[in-house]
């Protein structure tokens, strides 16, 4: 892959971030018939999917069949796949164990967790080369010092700060807690960490007795994962100087970062396939529709997802971003189990968001919805609201239902309870938005 632009200031690598549309449907034409020949007769469930829809590698020659003939893959699939046949990777297995480099996991939110091998090709990661690219944007250089987890979910991110030549400091909110990692934020002025989830909501509890804005002064950017961030909480990091990176993962293929420009994430494409497709009939959705994210690895040999059902569901658009850079972007909306329908109209967790956080005392937006069925009359909703509010609890429900209604024009049943209290029922890191009578 070639370009003749020049290299822009933060911009890692000009050849790939600025290919143009053409360049980009030609590459993957190329790719996905030669995983074809790859995966076919190597990964056992891959095989068997395909000869069950009679497909063989000689059939696809790009895009256009790649869409049209392969089958899906799930998450059901690989996992029963792996429980029957002791295969780790679930039937997706190509290559040795030889040939790994590392496993990664999923959270594990929607079950068990699923598990994706590691692979790194002359020296960079498809896995953490979006993050490198978003990093370098964001001012992060060599011998600047990033706080990095030694968490299994997602692989150890010691490795992007690596590929940067940066220097890992192994703590992290989730495992190690605000105490240590203030210390150490003081210590070594880092210019980069990752935020997950609960961990961001309690920087609300921790700006009540320190000045935040003066402890992330060394910052370049922040990263934030685990949830889409409501833009109540978006504005007090701004408050706070803090240059805040939302990222996702790309469908288990890679991950995708913001740009400095925080318009949608960027999903590299040379490291995957991407499609978005309508969850009720399966035709690709355009730009800007919303629908189910479809995932194909481009750059795994060792277990590579094959038309993956990520059951995420986006929004995206393959315009040129501002900052010039032409790969797709995505801004994830939910969990594909997470889409209700309250009397015939669809709702998504980004539907109630900003209502929650347009009353003042539940502006941190936690909140669950609880689903008492797939077709529900109204939505029954638990909104944490601020400890140190005074506000009576009969008004707040009052002016949270008003606001939830006035945005979506369907019924509520609220129950209101202290922040601390609606988080204590989240184990994973992440605020479970979604859960089961």
């Amino acid at each position: 892959m070639t370009s003749t632009l020049n290299q822009p200031d933060g911009v890692l690598e000009p050849e790939v971030e600025f290919l143009s549309r053409g360049e980009l449907d030609a590459y993957h034409d190329e790719k996905l018939a030669d995983l074809a020949r790859h995966v076919y007769g190597r990964a056992p469930l891959v095989t068997e999917l395909w000869d069950t829809a009679g497909v063989k590698p000689t059939d696809i020659k790009g895009r256009s069949d790649f869409q049209t003939k392969v089958p899906f893959v799930t998450k059901d699939m690989i996992r029963a796949y792996r429980a029957e046949h002791s295969l780790p990777f679930g039937g997706l297995e190509c290559r040795d164990r030889t040939a790994l480099n590392g496993v990664f996991t999923s959270s594990g939110t929607t079950g068990d967790a699923t598990f994706f091998a590691e692979e790194w090709i002359e020296g960079w990661s498809p896995h953490w080369i979006g993050a490198t690219r978003a990093l370098y944007a964001a001012g992060v250089r060599p011998g600047d010092y990033i706080l990095t987890g030694s968490s299994s979910m997602r692989g150890p991110s010691a490795q992007l700060a690596q590929l940067l030549g940066a220097v890992p400091i192994f703590v992290d909110v989730y495992t190690d807690g605000w105490p240590k990692v203030i210390e150490v934020i003081k210590q070594y002025r880092p210019t980069y960490m990752n935020l997950i989830g609960l961990s961001a909501v309690s920087l609300l509890d921790i700006s009540r007795t320190m000045d935040v804005k003066e402890l992330f002064s060394s910052f370049k950017a922040v990263g934030f994962a685990g949830e889409p961030l409501g833009l109540a909480m978006r504005e007090k990091f701004r408050a706070w100087g803090i240059d805040l990176l939302t990222w996702s993962t790309a469908g288990d293929v890679a991950l995708c970062f913001e740009c400095p420009q925080h318009d949608g994430m960027h999903m590299w494409e040379d490291t995957g396939f991407f499609e978005v497709l309508d969850v009720e009939t399966g035709e690709p959705v355009a730009d800007g529709g919303i629908g189910e994210l479809i995932s194909t690895s481009l750059c795994n040999s060792i277990a590579p997802l094959v038309r993956y059902r990520t059951e995420d569901l986006v929004r995206v658009t393959r315009e040129r971003c501002a900052c010039g850079r032409t790969h797709m972007r995505q801004w994830p909306l939910g969990r594909l189990g997470d889409l209700m329908m309250v009397r015939g109209k669809p709702v998504t967790v980004s539907d109630i968001w900003g209502a929650v956080e347009s009353v003042p005392e539940t502006a941190a937006g936690v909140f669950q919805v609880v689903r008492t069925a797939s077709q529900m009359d109204s939505l029954t909703i638990r909104v944490g609201y601020s400890p140190d509010t005074s506000s009576a609890l009969d008004d707040m429900t009052d002016r949270v239902g008003k606001a939830v209604w006035s945005a979506l024009g369907v019924e509520t049943n609220l129950e209101l309870m202290p922040i601390d209290q609606l988080l204590a029922t989240s184990a994973t890191g992440k605020i479970q938005r979604v859960v089961k009578a």
